[in-house]
């Protein structure tokens, strides 16, 4: 973090020294596979509580990927782009160095919800469609 006075954080300088650019313990992709826009927030779990990040809409079709510097959890909500105060799922995902990959589908047992189903990727992460 840099302050108003261009000050920087040793912790930041040792952490940016020890953790080297591209070093990641696995990638976590999803793709909308509903026929409408979906909400997409992800987050990690630390002391027991969910810190989530930007809420993104992903639209169908649409793949997002993300590195997972940490294994961990990481919690999966998806919204309604129309109601975005009841998630239509939220579902913890165990991240332990492998890469993982889910389709936003109709849940098969209940069809008024969503569901996170485990799928094969389309590509490999970072990978530039042909």
């Amino acid at each position: 973090m840099i302050r108003a006075g261009g000050w920087i954080p040793w912790t930041v300088l040792v952490c940016s020294m020890v953790a080297p650019a591209g070093a990641h313990a696995g990638w976590l992709g999803v793709r909308n596979d509903l026929t409408v826009p979906v909400v997409i927030r992800g987050g990690v779990v630390v002391n027991n509580q969910p810190r989530f990040g930007k809420p993104l809409v992903l639209q169908p079709g649409e793949v997002i990927w993300d590195a997972v510097l940490v294994p961990g959890v990481r919690v999966i909500e998806i919204y309604d782009p129309k109601q975005l105060r009841i998630p239509l799922m939220q579902a913890p995902v165990r991240c332990m160095g492998n890469d993982l990959f889910f389709s936003i589908a109709v849940d098969p047992r209940l069809p008024a919800k969503v569901a996170l189903v485990p799928t094969k990727p389309p590509m490999k992460p970072g990978a530039k469609a042909r």
